[in-house]
């Protein structure tokens, strides 16, 4: 340790670790990033803390922030304030890194709070799968499409899908881009389509329009304006109501019911790839990185939801 050094407190080392983090991540998730840093610097200045260097912040003082102002007075869930618990982290880490700290506090004491309900999207029954998405297929080619990107590609419904262009679909090779500038991970995903997804897309006309268009567009076709935002939930909820579906059934459900499908014909971490997981404890976490190669299981093999749970009759 330097005596004559100057170490820096939280608050001059935060900009210069933001810095970093702002060129690295997409523009949501760096905003989850200041907020819960603004949080910390303002709590350490309510505290009398924020003149001292990072260093002396003791482990105490840590814990404290999370029992005292983040679960107890926020009364935040688990899942939050595990972001919060991975932010601070984040900038530990980072100053370690620049010899700012010795090490990493143990945070020995912290308690998280218990796991709440899970709010994630309900699958739908396997017997229902098939008539609602042929059904679907048949009146609302345009949501059906949609919920096939979730479905086959893990696509996320707002930005992925619904700013996703017409060039962002290879047909020829089967493969699927995902722009940084709309992926939620900020980077850029090629995702293999399978074979039926492709039938899809040909069906839906994309073999012949301009490549700037937005495929999802107003009056359920091409458009030079997106979709708007809660259409496609507006517009599944219908179908999800007629077949007497629980309210937890959502059309992010599609993105579930792909991931389940697909662990069936394959591993845990070709799943993780194929969905853009950074870490496979996302994965894990619902069956639910970047894959830059054509999966040829993936193309041939992925079930279709318009057969999964349908008995052929007799003839």
């Amino acid at each position: 340790m330097n005596i004559f050094r100057h170490y820096k407190t939280f608050d001059e080392i935060l900009p210069l670790f933001l810095a970093g983090k702002k060129i690295e991540i997409a523009k949501k998730t760096f905003a989850g990033y200041t907020g819960r840093t603004k949080v910390f610097s303002d709590w350490l200045k309510v505290n009398n803390l924020s003149a001292i260097p990072l260093r002396k912040i003791s482990n105490d003082d840590f814990v404290r922030f999370f029992h005292e102002h983040i679960i107890n007075e926020k009364k935040l869930d688990r899942p939050t304030v595990k972001k919060y618990y991975e932010t601070i982290c984040a900038v530990l880490n980072y100053a370690v890194d620049m010899d700012e700290m010795e090490y990493l506090p143990s945070f020995k004491g912290l308690k998280f709070p218990k796991k709440g309900k899970d709010c994630s999207a309900q699958l739908i029954p396997e017997e229902i799968l098939a008539p609602l998405s042929n059904e679907m297929h048949d009146t609302d080619l345009q949501l059906y499409l949609a919920w096939c990107m979730e479905y086959y590609c893990g696509v996320r419904p707002r930005k992925e899908a619904r700013l996703i262009q017409r060039g962002a679909f290879n047909l020829k090779d089967g493969v699927l881009k995902i722009n940084a500038k709309n992926a939620k991970v900020g980077k850029t995903r090629s995702i293999t389509m399978s074979q039926d997804l492709i039938e899809i897309c040909k069906e839906y006309g994309m073999e012949t329009v301009d490549p700037n268009l937005y495929v999802f567009g107003n009056n359920r076709t091409f458009g030079t304006k997106p979709i708007s935002e809660n259409m496609f939930s507006y517009r599944f909820n219908k179908f999800r109501d007629k077949y007497g579906l629980s309210k937890d059934v959502k059309f992010y459900s599609g993105k579930h019911e792909g991931a389940s499908s697909l662990i069936k014909i394959t591993d845990i971490v070709t799943v993780q790839h194929h969905l853009g997981h950074a870490n496979i404890t996302s994965t894990a976490h619902y069956l639910k990185k970047l894959n830059q190669g054509v999966d040829k299981n993936i193309q041939t093999n992925f079930p279709n939801p318009r057969n999964i749970g349908f008995v052929q009759k007799a003839v």
